[in-house]
């Protein structure tokens, strides 16, 4: 996978007539920062979901950090940090903003320290 940590091919949803995400092919490598952008009903949320094996692809293949997705999610998900929407119930602020809990992250899983020393 060289460096991959998140690799798609021809990743397709289809929700009965209507196409949510057609035949996506992604590379996002180590130490990329990636992020999704489009109106909404774009298919945004359904190819996180289906990177997370929430949901099931109609198409197409997925790798997270090497491993098949959905057949062996179990086995990466530990390895993988995710919010899918907006948690309720949290204001929404830059990282910059919520240095305490970076460092509560830094405490639980390496985070980079450069990411809340900024702050």
């Amino acid at each position: 996978m060289s460096g991959s940590v998140i690799r798609t091919r021809g990743l397709t949803k289809r929700f009965g007539r209507i196409t949510a995400v057609d035949a996506l092919d992604l590379e996002v490598r180590e130490g990329d920062i990636y992020g999704f952008l489009g109106p909404n009903g774009s298919g945004k949320t359904t190819v996180v979901r289906m990177l997370l094996g929430l949901v099931f692809a109609t198409a197409g293949e997925i790798e997270l950090l090497g491993v098949s997705v959905p057949s062996r999610v179990r086995d990466v998900l530990p390895d993988v940090g995710a919010l899918v929407e907006g948690p309720a119930g949290i204001a929404l602020q830059a990282a910059s903003e919520r240095p305490d809990d970076l460092r509560e992250l830094d405490r639980r899983r390496e985070v980079d320290p450069q990411w809340y020393q900024r702050a």
